[in-house]
């Protein structure tokens, strides 16, 4: 698709993300990440996208890195086809810098820092939202370009649901859910894929070799009243398995037998319980624990066992002192537990206190206020703070919103202690940002538009030094850009909407372009609902000026893909997923093939 094309198509439909894009002047939408508490959207100063259950059906997506690709801010790369390395980016900064929660349990990992989205099924999602800025105050280490919080499936009405489904790529799919009410509310869920794949190793390069991919997933969870209280338990696992290729002297090329396998189980509980005269306590506990091993019986190098564990118990007061003043206060603790069998095993402590303020004035003017302590075993304290400013017109269609804040990411155990490579020198990267955004309403509502500016400083940025070989604090960075959206609720069955993003994120010691954030990127998207009978959704992503880590220029590209279901029966469902439907020919990382057209249909049955 030519550039003229492109910009004709958004120019004509004038549409944007999936409908997942809650705009908050319009919206009695309630987010709890912005806060740790219940919060409208419309009082909040940060830019926070919801991604709904409903939105997840109605785009069809197997993963969730795929409705990832939707959000403002948001940038996603993969390594290949199906099951392979994915990182995400936020607001320009690094996927170690980005903090990825999962019914509050951490899993971003303890050796490399980042979280791999890769075998991350949606089954058993009901609600994603994406905190974008600097968000230490609240949630500590990583939470520098912003918070991924994923909300897990929770029992109800009873339901039992069923699907099946094939295509491109030797695609076959299954999955089952039930759920249950009544004083035990409870939901269960498990998934299973396969794909024959691609070659990993690019393609156009001559590598032919199809990766494969199976992953199996499958939660459960139970609430509850217990002594006056509250509480939740979940528990997740999953076990991806993945054919990959290795690295040559001209890049990535096939290798037949090395094969990966990452597996993972989660488990939390969440108790609250309500004290009176407008005040509540809650206490978590989550544990993550997550494996990958690589096998080749030639190459030598593609052999290892990576372990990553990671504890916290989370401790948090709330108190309504007014009707307009709501205080919190947090204690937590982190224990990170990392292995590379035969470099290194070794563990660290994390203690962290927090306290937040807010405010409401006049019913237009919403004010929050925090700052946190973190006391890290071996590099010592790092104090982070956060301010948050919503502003709504006496009219209520228009409002401004504005934060500032700092973060900072700890050094993993693979910056600290890998041999050869780590040092225990190794400050904090750290960092400040902040943002302010104006959102309109027009046609009494039915248009909302929001234009919101972002700008950051990281300090300290760990990398490999030269002088030392070995990693140390070597850089900074300064990132600025811009997210303007549009959202049109052309009738009540159909909306369009439209993003743009653009991201200057530099190194700040010779302005070069910092490696896989693109320079603009945006999301077109057309969601209808016919008769209550068809759903359909028609996505467009274009992604250009990125550069890769060697500095040359990554490929422009632009994705269509569209999602159709009909309820054909009120227990049968077939649905339709076709993405890349022009089979564009690029190269999401270079070297790396991502696969042409690939359709799969399916059929779910609601009983």
């Amino acid at each position: 698709m030519t550039k003229r094309l492109w910009l004709g198509l958004s120019a004509g439909l004038m549409v944007g993300s999936m409908g997942a894009h809650v705009h908050a002047i319009e919206s009695d939408e309630v987010v709890v990440t912005a806060t740790r508490t219940e919060r409208s959207i419309k009082t909040v100063g940060s830019s926070v996208t919801v991604i709904s259950r409903e939105d997840i059906e109605r785009s069809g997506q197997l993963y969730a890195l795929e409705l990832l690709r939707s959000v403002p801010g948001v940038e996603v790369t993969q390594l290949g086809g199906p099951g392979k390395t994915t990182s995400v980016f936020m607001r320009g900064a690094a996927s170690s810098q980005t903090l990825v929660l999962i019914d509050g349990v951490r899993v971003n990992s303890t050796t490399s820092g980042g979280y791999d989205f890769a075998d991350l099924s949606t089954s058993d999602i009901e609600r994603i939202e994406v905190l974008r800025g600097p968000q230490s105050t609240l949630y500590g280490s990583e939470a520098i370009g912003g918070v991924v919080s994923i909300t897990t499936r929770k029992g109800g009405a009873t339901a039992k649901s069923a699907s099946v489904e094939g295509g491109s790529l030797g695609l076959f799919g299954a999955r089952g859910s039930v759920r249950g009410g009544g004083s035990r509310p409870f939901a269960a869920s498990v998934s299973y894929e396969q794909w024959d794949g691609v070659s990993v190793a690019s393609e156009s390069l001559g590598n032919t070799e199809e990766d494969g991919y199976e992953n199996i997933s499958a939660s459960f969870t139970l609430g509850g009243k217990l002594g006056g209280g509250r509480y939740d338990t979940v528990v997740r696992f999953f076990e991806g398995e993945s054919d990959l290729d290795g690295f040559g002297m001209s890049g990535p090329e096939d290798v037949l037998d090395y094969v990966a396998t990452r597996e993972g189980v989660l488990a939390g509980v969440t108790y609250f319980h309500d004290l009176g005269d407008a005040s509540d306590w809650s206490v978590h506990l989550g544990v993550n624990d997550e494996s990958l091993e690589g096998v080749d019986p030639v190459v030598a190098f593609n052999n290892y066992t990576i372990d990553s564990q990671v504890l916290d118990l989370d401790v948090q007061m709330n108190s309504t002192l007014s009707v307009a003043h709501l205080a919190t206060a947090g204690y937590t603790f982190e224990k990170r537990n990392g292995e590379n069998v035969g470099g290194f095993d070794e563990s660290l402590d994390i203690h962290s206190v927090f306290v937040q303020d807010q405010w409401t004035m006049h019913e237009r003017m919403y004010l929050t206020l925090g700052a946190r302590i973190d006391d890290h075993s071996e590099f010592g304290n790092e104090t982070t703070y956060r301010a948050d400013y919503a502003w709504i017109f006496p009219e209520k269609t228009a409002r401004l919103h504005a934060s500032i804040g700092s973060g900072f990411r700890a050094p993993t155990l693979n910056d600290l202690y890998f041999p050869g490579y780590g040092n225990l020198d190794l400050n904090a990267e750290t960092s400040v940002g902040w943002e302010l955004g104006y959102e309109q309403a027009l046609l009494e509502g039915e248009l909302v538009l929001d234009v919101t500016y972002f700008a950051s400083e990281i300090d300290d940025l760990i990398g490999f030094d030269t002088t030392t070989f070995a990693v140390g604090n070597t850089a900074e960075a300064e990132i600025s850009g811009v997210e303007a959206s549009a959202v049109w609720m052309a009738s009540e069955g159909c909306t369009l909407s439209l993003s743009h993003t653009y991201t200057d994120p530099k190194d700040k010691s010779d302005g070069s372009q910092l490696a896989r954030r693109s320079k603009n990127r945006t999301v077109a998207t057309i969601a209808a609902r016919c008769a209550d009978v068809l759903t359909s959704s028609l996505s467009v992503l274009a992604v250009s000026d990125r550069v890769d880590t060697d500095g040359t220029q990554m490929d422009n590209y632009e994705r269509v893909d569209i999602a159709l279901s009909y309820k054909w029966t009120e227990l049968l469902t077939p649905y339709l997923r076709v993405q890349n439907v022009l089979d564009q020919d690029y190269e999401e990382v270079p070297g790396y093939t991502t696969p042409g057209i690939v359709v799969v249909g399916g059929l779910r049955g609601e009983f």
